[in-house]
């Protein structure tokens, strides 16, 4: 769920906006990740139009091992 403000770009009809998301990835062995996303906006027809919007990602995740080099941490 998220709030959209119109700006230049599409008029999405309605200033509440939903978003479903499919993603698929692989963990490498040194605990980073890749993964790809599929993603769709839209009011669900709350609006008085419904264009949606389709977003496709590319992600690459790159873990920080908090427990041993966070605050604390001898």
């Amino acid at each position: 769920l998220g709030i959209y403000k119109h700006g230049g770009g599409q008029d999405l009809g309605s200033a509440t906006e939903f978003r479903e998301q499919v993603e698929l990835g692989y963990q490498f062995l040194n605990a980073s990740r890749l993964s790809v996303a599929v993603s769709h906006l839209s009011n669900w027809g709350i609006g008085n139009r419904n264009p949606g919007a389709d977003i496709y990602s590319l992600y690459y995740h790159i873990p920080v091992n908090w427990a041993a080099y966070g605050p604390g941490s001898e």
